[in-house]
């Protein structure tokens, strides 16, 4: 709602009371959004947590039968504790809560989905018409950005079944916390600059907060992605080799941001 609200409304650009009022209204709407969206998130992992901690499978299989869903091959029927993921957490919520629930759990991955892919594709808008001053034809701009934001995604779904689509959710956090940094340093480094923000340029102590925030996230995920590569690649002087070489090139990038 909010990427929609900012390349609907006209706004005098060269009022700066108007600019300045429509930034607060702009950071109203994306907080209420961000903490709505904060609170449906630890509701979810809030049920997940107390309805998959320590049960076994074999648990599930039976609530699955009562219900009239064939798990077999999701849960077997055996004593081991369940491992979770966004494929048998649908399956859980059904056999939990009834076979309604997997179409509800189905629509808010899709909702869930677009709003991800629809947030890269207007925070490209964005980028091109406001930092990189790209004056496109808006149908121009939503296809290219949609066309990266998606076709990706499309392309790995068709080559690969439900099981391995799933199991690729770390795989894809681990993408995402190495692309994050590049968007933080590149917001932080935009709106910082005098020459581009003019007389909304960040002060010094948002500077300063905003570096430090910066820096623990990036910190934060590049730990992830240091731990996902350790857990799942093995440890031979290639994997060490590239991983190195990689970090090498990643920091450069940021530098150069």
């Amino acid at each position: 709602a909010t990427a929609v609200s900012f390349q609907s409304r006209q706004i005098n650009r060269k009022n700066k009371a108007e600019v300045s009022d429509a930034n607060r209204y702009y950071f109203i709407e994306s907080a209420i959004a961000l903490f709505v969206s904060l609170v449906i998130n630890i509701f979810v992992v809030g049920v997940f947590a107390a309805g998959m901690n320590d049960v076994t499978n074999s648990h599930v299989s039976n609530l699955c039968n009562e219900r009239g869903i064939n798990a077999s091959d999701v849960f077997t029927d055996d004593d081991s504790i369940i491992s979770g993921d966004i494929y048998r957490g649908g399956i859980f919520l059904g056999c939990e809560f009834g076979k309604a629930y997997l179409y509800i759990w189905a629509v808010g991955l899709l909702a869930a989905g677009q709003s991800s892919t629809m947030t890269g594709t207007y925070t490209g808008q964005f980028v091109m018409e406001g930092f990189l001053h790209m004056k496109w034809k808006r149908w121009k701009r939503v296809l290219l950005t949609r066309t990266i934001a998606i076709l990706p995604t499309v392309s790995v779904a068709l080559m690969q079944d439900v099981n391995h689509v799933s199991g690729m959710n770390d795989f894809l956090n681990a993408l995402m916390s190495m692309q994050l940094p590049f968007a933080m340093l590149a917001t932080y480094l935009f709106t910082a600059s005098k020459t581009l923000m003019g007389d909304f340029v960040n002060d010094r102590k948002n500077n300063i907060f905003m570096g430090v925030v910066t820096t623990f996230l990036i910190g934060l995920n590049l730990y992830f992605v240091t731990n996902f590569v350790m857990e799942n690649f093995p440890m031979t002087w290639l994997v060490f080799v590239g991983f190195g070489v990689f970090l090498v090139f990643y920091t450069v990038v940021l530098g150069f941001l």
